[in-house]
């Protein structure tokens, strides 16, 4: 990814309102300020993503795309605990468990609205996985 990529990437993300870039030089700061005048498809980043459709597609890689969630669930988070639990369903570790239930909101607390799965850009079944979380580890 280009840095202007990388920077429109980071403000994107739900919540992100600014973002802190490092830089080491003179040339790397004059990179990072070109964002500004950036055209949306030199700030484009969504074929990189596409490019790993094909493989991922159906498995979550925590990227949050999927966010904000009405029921305030952290989607990302139910989904490595169920993937964790998958591993294994019979000798699931206690504190999988123990995780997944201290979460402020957890599969079970899913409306099923699918605003989630429209967001996704991986086509996880997210309303599925909930479903299975809240079965396994609630």
């Amino acid at each position: 990814m280009s840095v202007t990529q990388c920077i429109h990437y980071a403000l994107t993300r739900p919540g992100v309102v600014s973002t802190l870039v490092g830089c080491q030089s003179a040339k790397q700061v004059e990179e990072a300020v070109s964002y500004l005048k950036a055209t949306e498809e030199e700030r484009d980043y969504m074929h990189i993503i596409d490019g790993y459709q094909g493989e991922l597609s159906g498995k979550c890689v925590y990227c949050n795309h999927c966010q904000p969630c009405p029921s305030d669930i952290d989607i990302a988070m139910v989904n490595k605990y169920l993937d964790i639990a998958m591993l294994d369903t019979n000798k699931i570790p206690p504190s999988i468990k123990q995780h997944y239930q201290s979460l402020s909101a957890s599969g079970a607390d899913c409306i099923a609205c699918g605003s989630c799965e429209d967001r996704c850009p991986f086509s996880v079944p997210i309303i599925e996985n909930m479903e299975r979380a809240a079965t396994l580890l609630g």
